[in-house]
Parts: C-alpha cells; structure tokens; sequence
C-alpha cells in the first residue's frame, strides 16, 4: 500500500512538472522543436563603427511560432536576418535558438499591430534551385497557379577608413536585401524582379497580361501588395 502510495505521488509530481514546463514554454508541444539553450548576445552593438542591425527589429517582438501542429500561444522572439537565425525568449527569460527545419513557420507582430506571416522553407532542397538552407519567406501571394515568396536577408556593408590620409568614409553597415521565388503550376521554381519587362521575359506567355494589369489597375511593383495582386489577377 506504502508503495502504491508513492507510485501515485510520483506520477502526480511529474504531471505537474511537465504542466509547469509547458506552459512556461508558451509552445505547442515544445520539445519537437529541439530547442537549443543559448546565451542570447543581444540587440546593442559595441561596435561605433558599425550602423544598423542584422535583426529584423531592435527589441523582442511577439510572435506565434507555427509546427505542423498549429500555432503556438505568444512568445518573444528576435529573428536574425543576416544569419536567418530565430531567437526564443520564453516567459522565464530563458533563451533558446530555433532550428529552423524544425518550424513551419511565424506569425510576427508589427509596431502597428499587423502581423508579418513567414514561412521556413529550403527552397534549394525542395526544388532543386533557390537559396541553399531553411530560410524564412513572406509569402506576397498563394493561389492554384502561383506561388510568390519575398525574401528578406541582411548583409554587412563593409568600408575602409583612412584616417590616416585626413579623411573618413562612412561606417560599416547592415543593409537590406530583398529576393523574389515565384512557384508556378509545374512545379518550377524562378526568381522574379520586380519590373513589367523582366517579368515578360521570364513569363513569357504572360507578358502581354502583365503589361495590361498594371496598367489597368495602376500598380506600383515596388510594393508588396500591389506585387501580390499582379500575381492575383493572373490566377484569372
């Protein structure tokens, strides 16, 4: 009977222990991501001859990290874009370091109150053409006969001084870098730009449509939702 009682006991404490982890994890079934514990460097560069920042914002943003089981509860990351590297903070400020063939993707929340939605993906692996590694992909549009994904990388500007010769350039510093994945019905993966005769050129077929879509409904390429709705307009 002693025995039994502390088999019972055993399997509440356990019970509760998991409870705890979980849900100071905010996650949906945590452990399948095989999260690795890091010490997280933070957003501030020690660096004065260097500008910007290889994150995607400087402070922690709220996100809902998404697996093949849905979206998980709110949780605090810093998503890496020279790196393409996905930081977790969970509500006992542990951190973590996501790999990211382990996600299917996020849903970030803006400034504004919008949410930016990524998705991972290895397009290289997948398609056989594209960016080598799992990278993290907005998707512009997702139809029966497209698929457009932007690419959002960092990369650092590197510059000499010569301090010596009286004269200083300007500092080393992170700068945007932007690509565009187009999936068409095939199967075929091409890498788009984003003007009216680039586009012709790699969609042939296409080209007379583009033309006239963006005249007609005054699109400006540059944005992403108007980019987004080129591709729309020709599922029709």
């Amino acid at each position: 009977m002693k025995n039994i009682f502390l088999l019972c006991i055993l399997i509440i404490s356990t019970l509760v222990l998991l409870a705890q982890e979980v849900d100071e994890s905010n996650s949906v079934e945590l452990a399948k991501l095989y999260l690795n514990p890091i010490s997280f460097q933070g957003f501030e560069n020690p660096n004065l001859r260097m500008e910007g920042t290889p994150f995607l914002a400087e402070k922690w943003q709220y996100a809902n990290i998404k697996t093949e089981d849905g979206y998980s509860k709110e949780v605090q990351v810093a998503l890496d874009l020279e790196d393409q590297i996905l930081f977790l903070k969970l509500s006992n400020d542990k951190e973590f370091q996501i790999p990211n063939n382990k996600l299917k993707g996020l849903r970030i929340e803006q400034e504004d109150k919008t949410y930016l939605e990524l998705e991972s993906h290895n397009l290289l692996a997948t398609y056989g053409i594209g960016p080598k590694g799992y990278k993290y992909y907005e998707p512009l549009h997702k139809g029966e006969k497209y698929t457009l994904w932007e690419l959002h990388t960092k990369f650092l500007r590197k510059e000499e001084y010569m301090e010596n010769l009286g004269m200083v350039r300007r500092p080393n510093e992170y700068k945007s870098l932007y690509e565009y994945w187009l999936l068409n019905e095939k199967g075929e993966l091409l890498r788009l730009k984003r003007n009216v005769k680039a586009l012709g050129k790699i969609l042939p077929k296409e080209a007379k449509r583009i033309k006239a879509i963006v005249k007609q409904q005054g699109l400006n390429l540059k944005d992403n939702n108007d980019f987004g709705k080129l591709f729309a307009a020709l599922e029709e």
